[in-house]
């Protein structure tokens, strides 16, 4: 009988080249280059085994393939058969198994993480009927530091499983960047929000396993988009003042006409608090802002 093989890989030249390194009925090891951007990307493309005893062989796959490319840019995507975290299964486990630890082991060896995505959470479906069935995230694309430096907008797209069990997962790589990727900034007036200190702790507590440092960094990216959220939830702080002039302009004008309506004094005062919130969040913005620039162009001329 011949082979069977559990792993097709298919692309189109037009696009990129493909050179295959390794391989084994787990994972292909690859070095995926586009011409147009003179760019590459080393790849490897798991289907894991059932088991975890089986598993390991892929593990020590993957940590030997990390000594070969070092610190190039490299993604790995695919089905792992295994989650990460107790979150990851609607079962609810109350505990981590065995092929799960293994498996954040060999993702601390790697140093690599999870890139950013979007669509369907569980990515694998036992086509659950009333409380019978399963799902979970089995299927996950990750990438080292070099990678995300690179192609810091990659994605993976989850999309419905349909007639399958596994979602498919398509992973935009934009070769041609033409805007300038803005560094991630802490805007001092947010210590103002009585929001970010239990934003903050709600996030601290995530479990990450790891050295010391790699669980710091990873903390601190996790608050990067939660504290982006709470910056735009505050609004634009000129246009909140000019909002809140008017409208305190507006009751005044109404109270000149009518100088006893309580409603109005007690809006007047509602307004006025307001203002002066806003004003004050203005000014600490502007501030920051102003001593970067000057800071900036001190650099300048050292």
């Amino acid at each position: 009988m011949g082979r069977t093989y559990r792993i097709i890989l298919g692309w189109n030249s037009l696009l990129f080249y493909v050179n295959l390194i390794d391989h084994n009925d787990q994972v292909i090891h690859c070095k995926v280059c586009f011409p147009s951007t003179n760019k590459y990307v080393f790849c490897s493309i798991v289907y894991a085994a059932n088991k975890y005893i089986d598993r390991r062989a892929l593990w020590t796959s993957l940590v030997h393939h990390k000594g070969f490319i070092k610190e190039d840019p490299w993604i790995i995507g695919g089905d792992f058969n295994v989650t990460l975290d107790l979150s990851e299964s609607s079962a609810g486990s109350s505990k981590f198994s065995k092929g799960m630890v293994e498996f954040l082991d060999c993702i601390n060896t790697l140093e690599i993480q999870d890139i950013n995505c979007n669509g369907l959470n569980f990515t694998w479906n036992q086509k659950p009927q009333g409380d019978n069935g399963i799902m979970k995230k089995l299927d996950r694309v990750m990438g080292n530091c070099s990678l995300l430096d690179l192609f810091p907008s990659i994605c993976a797209s989850f999309l419905p499983y349909g007639l399958s069990d596994h979602s498919p997962i398509i992973i935009k790589i934009p070769v041609r960047i033409n805007f300038k990727v803005l560094p991630f900034k802490f805007p001092n007036v947010l210590t103002l929000c009585p929001e970010l200190k239990l934003l903050v702790e709600r996030h601290w507590k995530v479990d990450i396993q790891g050295v010391k440092m790699f669980i710091l960094t990873q903390k601190l990216k996790i608050l990067k988009k939660p504290i982006r959220n709470l910056l735009k939830m505050q609004g634009h702080f000129s246009d909140n003042v000019n909002h809140f002039r008017k409208e305190l302009e507006a009751v005044q004008v109404d109270l000149d006409l009518d100088p006893y309506n309580s409603h109005l004094r007690d809006l007047e005062a509602i307004f006025l608090g307001e203002l002066k919130k806003a004003y004050d969040k203005e000014e600490r913005f502007l501030k920051q802002k102003a001593k970067i620039q000057w800071l900036k162009e001190e650099l300048r001329r050292l």
